[in-house]
């Protein structure tokens, strides 16, 4: 495949009220020779849902045809944070296409008017796409620990993993959050880290950038247990619970 001249970065803003991911999406165009500058403003995107490499997205009518295209294209980029998709599923104007890892910017852009030629797009009905997040920025009480809370449970984008198709989120504290899949603002983690309670919980804490999904879906063992706002301060007991159960099935599979 050959390489792009265009490269997508993009960074995490928090959940929408409907549960999608709202993101900005920065363009840099590669010269050769030359560092890669940075084209244009950012660009907002909603990610709907997220499998297995596979991501679908919303952009705002406002935005022009080949502004999307770039920024689709950049993202089957090698050098892109998101290079690790395989399909983009792209929501625009009323049109919905699916667009592979080795489709360029200028069939996009013809892929793109194809589909609005044959709706009932009349070049006036810019589609909105509501990108405003659910997070507090700053804490709804004092704290004498405010600048800790604010690092602990503000997460930034890092990457799609090469293999497991995780979407890898880090805070400035260093600690891992992987996302397997969101859908219908339901996310499902699959990394379980030391204190569970403490890491679960920031996904319903106002002040942090993953409020607003709706609930997290978790494997303990060999149960699954789906945690919302309103069970979320009992997930150290339903743990403890998933725990001895697996214990006494696998005692029981011992001895018979």
């Amino acid at each position: 495949m050959r390489r792009r001249k265009e490269v997508t970065m993009i960074k995490f803003e928090g959940v929408a009220a409907d549960g999608g991911f709202v993101f900005y999406a920065s363009i840099f165009i590669h010269k050769i020779g030359r560092k890669g500058t940075r084209k244009g403003t950012r660009t907002a995107l909603k990610v709907i849902s997220y499998v297995n490499g596979t991501m679908e997205i919303a952009i705002d009518g406002k935005e022009s045809i080949q502004r999307v295209a770039e920024v689709i294209s950049g993202m089957f980029s090698e050098a892109s944070n998101v290079s690790n998709l395989d399909l983009v599923i792209l929501n625009y104007c009323g049109i919905h296409l699916q667009v592979k890892k080795d489709t360029g910017r200028k069939n996009i852009i013809c892929m793109i008017m194809k589909l609005m030629s044959m709706s009932d797009y009349n070049g006036k009905n810019e589609v909105s796409v509501d990108i405003q997040t659910c997070r507090n920025c700053i804490p709804l009480r004092d704290s004498d620990n405010l600048q800790y809370e604010m690092l602990a449970n503000y997460f930034h984008f890092d990457e799609i993993f090469k293999w497991e198709k995780g979407l890898w989120f880090m805070n400035s504290l260093g600690n891992s959050m992987i996302i397997s899949s969101i859908k219908d603002g339901i996310v499902n983690i699959d990394c379980i880290v030391d204190n569970i309670l403490q890491e679960v919980k920031k996904f319903f804490i106002p002040y942090s950038n993953f409020y607003g999904v709706k609930a997290v879906d978790i494997e303990f063992a060999q149960f699954s247990i789906r945690v919302d706002e309103k069970n979320v301060d009992r997930i150290l007991y339903l743990y403890q619970r998933s725990c001895d159960m697996d214990g006494s099935l696998y005692e029981k599979e011992l001895y018979e």
